[in-house]
């Protein structure tokens, strides 16, 4: 990354996440629950995690109330930013605003605006929209796949991300729409499709019992790191044990993947997520969720899913 080149501002180059989206670029370290919504694994993060090789500028305003990001990637399959095929890139782009931000109260009160676009050439020349449940455990290869178009064929795929999120005090509230348009698709068998076309959304709604709120970063246009008021801690004394409460937050999160077309049937999976978060301090924290999952799977029949989840993340 080289910063404060005349002109363009700043100048990234490597295999990095592409600026798609405000959940696709809040780290993994830093998630409200424990996976990312359909969105990631069906669209700006399938099979390769969201990082890809290639070159982008980037640059906030002055005052950083408004970001862009854009670049040219080599669009590919894999976490290991490998690909051989002549052509296959991507170009995407990023734009965001805060309309509101209370500089006193460091962002205790904001309002964040974005939309990201992706003009992609396929991979091979074919796409497989996908998305697994939202609890997983162990290799990615061996968790189920809720709803799946197959490979199909296709000249190249357009993404349009629209984002929105505000923090009021402890309330946090946040969503975002991803719909994904494949030009001159066509199926397994060869038959032309026209224009297939997929999209998945989520909304979601997090609130601090303790207080804090929801830290933003400026060059990132996306959340970062949790601060406790205090960490959590259990001492001895001679009048007896003291304790400190870290953060304590509350969550829910609605999200719904439709891979349903006209000649292409991918499915359509929902859920919600209901979590609880406990950082007990800033590096580390316990996370908790319940989801109820409902499946169209493709070609009909499907079901309901129950299923609960923990996790302790630690991270320096």
């Amino acid at each position: 990354d080289v910063k404060e080149v005349p002109v363009v501002g700043h100048i990234r180059l490597g295999q990095f996440k592409e600026p798609l989206g405000l959940e696709h670029n809040n780290s993994s370290r830093f998630l409200d629950f424990l996976e990312r919504s359909f969105n990631q694994d069906a669209f700006t993060g399938p099979f390769n995690n969201g990082f890809t090789p290639g070159i982008m500028v980037w640059n906030m305003r002055q005052d950083k109330r408004f970001t862009y990001a854009v670049g040219i990637f080599k669009n590919n399959n894999n976490v290991f930013g490998f690909g051989v095929g002549d052509g296959e890139y991507a170009v995407t782009a990023r734009l965001t605003g805060l309309p509101i931000y209370d500089e006193p109260s460091n962002g205790r009160f904001l309002l964040h605006v974005g939309v990201a676009v992706s003009y992609r050439a396929l991979d091979d020349h074919r796409i497989r929209i996908r998305s697994r449940a939202s609890l997983r455990n162990g290799p990615g290869i061996l968790n189920p796949v809720l709803v799946d178009t197959g490979f199909f064929t296709g000249d190249s795929q357009t993404l349009l991300v629209p984002e929105l999120a505000v923090v009021w005090g402890p309330l946090h509230l946040q969503a975002e729409y991803a719909a994904s348009l494949v030009d001159s698709a066509r199926n397994g068998a060869g038959a032309p499709l026209g224009t297939a076309f997929a999209h998945g959304y989520y909304v979601q709604a997090m609130w601090f019992l303790t207080g804090e709120h929801r830290a933003y970063d400026y060059e990132r246009a996306a959340f970062t790191r949790v601060v406790p008021f205090e960490n959590a801690y259990v001492v001895r004394r001679k009048t007896g044990p003291a304790f400190g409460r870290g953060a304590w937050q509350l969550g829910v999160r609605y999200a719904q993947l439709d891979l349903r077309d006209p000649g292409l049937d991918g499915g359509v999976v929902e859920d919600v997520t209901i979590g609880v978060n406990w950082f007990w301090n800033p590096n580390l924290k316990i996370q908790a969720n319940y989801v109820f999952a409902s499946r169209v799977a493709p070609g009909g029949g499907g079901g309901d899913i129950n299923g609960f989840g923990m996790r302790l993340a630690h991270d320096f």
